[in-house]
């Protein structure tokens, strides 16, 4: 496939999208070792319960997931990666999409949850609704959002997976286009 470079876009991705990028995938990991660790017991991390600090969390992730967002759509950012075959192209630029889509979805369930069952009340003393919330698919809202949970886990080990493959395969350096330095 033949590469074609458009004139003056950046060779990096801009330094606040890096570090959003980097804060976020690690609040996500935190997030998941949180969750998984809370399913022995409502354990605490220096008196504080293990799931006050996973919707805690998750209140970030979708704060900087916004800014994440703006920052994406106002900045220039580096061509799309090239793959040598059409549709994995294709399949990195939905990756990309998806991964915003489903982490959009995985917090905002995680709020609606967390609403619904009362536990922000609990954690901010503020009044909520009663009732619970269900999704049009049958599921109760915790199977809904544990589904997104490992639709987004998949798409994670595919956009890392993809990462190493053009870094060690192909050899494009790509990650550095995740990386501070000279555009």
């Amino acid at each position: 496939m033949k590469k074609v470079r458009v004139p003056n876009l950046p060779k990096k991705y801009h330094p606040a999208l890096v570090t959003l990028h980097w804060l976020v995938a690690l609040l996500i990991f935190t997030n998941i070792y949180l969750a998984v660790s809370s399913e022995d017991g409502p354990g605490q991390i220096g008196g504080i319960p293990v799931m006050n600090i996973h919707m805690l969390l998750g209140m970030l992730i979708l704060l900087l997931l916004i800014a994440r967002l703006v920052v994406r759509l106002t900045t220039k950012h580096p061509a799309q990666a090239d793959a040598g075959n059409a549709f994995f192209n294709k399949v990195g630029a939905a990756t990309h999409w998806l991964l915003y889509l489903l982490s959009f979805g995985m917090t905002i369930t995680g709020l609606l949850l967390a609403g619904s069952t009362q536990r922000l009340a609990r954690l901010f003393g503020l009044a909520t609704t009663s009732g619970s919330i269900q999704p049009s698919l049958g599921l109760s809202l915790g199977q809904f959002h544990g589904l997104i949970w490992l639709f987004l886990l998949l798409l994670i080990l595919l956009h890392v997976g993809a990462a190493l493959y053009h870094q060690f395969i192909l050899k494009d350096r790509l990650l550095s286009r995740m990386g501070y330095g000279k555009q």
